[in-house]
């Protein structure tokens, strides 16, 4: 009996010893490797396009300490929308300062999605992902993050004006336009007349990052193909004038000057730049 006894006693000490790796995290809970994370705002963006209608779902976690997560729904077909919950394969950003320039981590994520109220506009859901940055890694897991609101958009409208010149020359572009990506407005400018002399003109601002004056060389990169030219900033700022991600709208005034590296004295002059993106 008394080795029954130890054998029992030994029996729950180790069920009571169990891992809860594998539960789930509480409501509302976002942890990063193992700590949690504490966030004051959340909303979401739902695009919809095409015939027959998709929709991309944008949603955007904002941290106490500047950081944000940006986590991408991809595109569901609306005829045939799974009922809820189900689980879809997304991506999952995270940025982890509101520093222009700070570690963007980023990787394939889990998501569920809980709910989706149409009348209400809110979206439930939980997501885990695997997530890295110039060799650095990060686990991410959420519990159940409910009554997120959103808003519908559609595609962008885009106000553009600049004068740019290459070498006296003055540049057009034959086209260009504006888009989500990966927690940004991706803008781009091109011009192919001559192709496979292809130029690129492109603007990269992040949701995160405040309205202010930022170097230019920070956010705008010319690039040239065949052959292919990267252009340094020499001079010149974005000023940042409005950057909600509720609001799905961007503005900013930009000026600078560039140069080729091969190349000194040739160069680009940006002047009285002007974008406004909205969806």
């Amino acid at each position: 009996m008394k080795f029954n006894n130890v054998f029992f006693g030994t029996l729950l000490l180790v069920l009571g010893c169990q891992s809860n790796d594998n539960l789930p995290l509480s409501p509302d809970s976002i942890q990063i490797s193992g700590n949690e994370w504490g966030y004051s705002s959340t909303f979401a963006l739902v695009r919809l396009a095409g015939s027959p209608p998709w929709r991309d779902t944008y949603v955007k976690l904002d941290g106490d300490d500047g950081s944000f997560f940006y986590v991408v729904v991809p595109a569901t077909f609306l005829d045939s929308l799974p009922s809820f919950p189900y689980h879809v394969k997304g991506r999952v950003f995270y940025y982890a300062s509101s520093s222009i320039n700070g570690l963007v981590f980023e990787g394939d994520g889990d998501i569920e999605m809980v709910n989706v109220n149409p009348i209400e506009h809110k979206i439930s859901l939980s997501f885990e992902a695997n997530l890295s940055s110039n060799g650095q890694s990060l686990i991410v897991q959420s519990g159940e993050i409910s009554e997120i609101d959103y808003k519908d958009v559609f595609g962008a409208a885009t106000n553009l004006k600049f004068n740019l010149q290459i070498d006296q020359n003055t540049w057009l572009p034959s086209e260009y336009g504006a888009d989500m990506s990966g927690g940004q407005i991706d803008w781009f400018f091109m011009n192919n007349l001559n192709f496979p002399s292809s130029d690129w003109f492109r603007f990269e601002i992040p949701w995160g990052i405040p309205a202010g004056t930022y170097p230019i060389g920070s956010i705008v990169r010319f690039e040239q193909e065949f052959p292919h030219n990267k252009w340094v900033a020499a001079s010149g700022t974005v000023e940042l004038l409005e950057n909600s991600f509720p609001d799905a709208r961007q503005k900013a005034i930009f000026s600078g000057v560039f140069y080729n590296p091969d190349t000194p004295t040739i160069k680009i002059v940006l002047q009285e730049g002007l974008f406004v993106v909205s969806f």
